[in-house]
């Protein structure tokens, strides 16, 4: 019998080639679209492979890294003025470009424990932190709080309750986050730390959610979590006022912006969250300890 492994394999070979070079056309003619000026009347076609949607602010020419200076770190926008360019991208060329999209925090909070002489004061909430993975490409082993980038057409409420249904995996829940601030959002202009460089221009809105006894107790973290902790509101806020903070944030520029939301949180006070379910359990093991036990470790 003749032996067609080879020949098989040739093919196999020859088709694989094909497929990366009509891969690599279409990323240098999507750099290409994203690269010139957008006018308002055309709409490019949509990869769903490239999913983060890309704006203009109040000019269409206000839309990259070099139209916002130095120093716009946490400039206001007014969010009527952030207009669509009817583009969306992967995020690692968003980041390569240094264009401007949305996304969102989301501080979580959770109830204290119930004793008797405390009753769910606001002094003593709780709030989430994450920390990333040393591996991952962005920030690895940087703290933070739940931050998302929206998707196509996706509203900043809806982006801030995806989020934390995906980092945290609370699937299945009723989860709800309140804009902390209306009708405006935060530029976040930061270099973003790794081999290559990168730039994040975020329109980055602020939201808080409050979660109850047992839905804290089912966090988990996603893969890009190395561990979580919960940390006391007025002390985190002292804590991220010093240079030297142990709890450390990207980069300078996204540490202030930790500041403001912490700073928001603590000066409106925080309302009282739903009820724990009955016979849920409030206190448990570290969020640390319980990803290990997750993962069989």
């Amino acid at each position: 019998m003749v032996d067609v492994r080879p020949a098989l394999i040739a093919v196999a070979m020859v088709a694989t080639a094909m497929l990366a070079v009509r891969a690599y056309r279409l990323v240098q003619r999507q750099v290409a679209a994203l690269s010139r000026k957008p006018p308002n009347e055309t709409k490019v076609e949509i990869d769903t492979f490239l999913p983060t949607e890309l704006f203009y602010y109040s000019s269409p020419s206000d839309y990259a890294w070099d139209q916002f200076p130095l120093g716009s770190n946490l400039q206001v926008l007014l969010d009527k003025l952030i207009k669509t360019r009817n583009v969306t991208a992967a995020i690692e060329t968003v980041h390569r470009e240094g264009f401007l999209h949305k996304g969102a925090w989301v501080a979580v909070v959770r109830a204290p424990v119930r004793t008797r002489r405390v009753q769910f004061e606001s002094d003593l909430r709780d709030v989430l932190l994450l920390r990333r993975s040393n591996d991952t490409a962005t920030c690895p082993g940087a703290w933070g709080f739940v931050g998302e980038h929206s998707l196509r057409g996706e509203g900043w409420r809806d982006t801030a309750v995806r989020g934390m249904r995906e980092e945290l995996r609370l699937l299945g829940q009723d989860l709800r986050a309140g804009d902390l601030t209306p009708g405006k959002s935060l530029l976040v202009r930061t270099d973003l730390p790794g081999t290559t460089r990168r730039r994040d221009l975020q329109a980055t809105k602020l939201f808080l959610a409050t979660l109850r006894g047992d839905q804290a107790e089912q966090i988990v973290g996603d893969m890009e979590v190395s561990e979580f902790r919960w940390a006391r509101l007025p002390a985190l806020a002292e804590e991220l006022k010093r240079k030297e903070a142990t709890v450390a944030f990207c980069t300078a520029e996204l540490q202030a912006l930790a500041q403001r939301l912490v700073k928001l949180i603590v000066d409106r006070g925080v309302p009282l969250p739903p009820r724990a379910a009955p016979g849920a359990r409030i206190a448990g093991v570290s969020g640390k300890a319980r990803l290990k036990r997750k993962m069989g470790r």
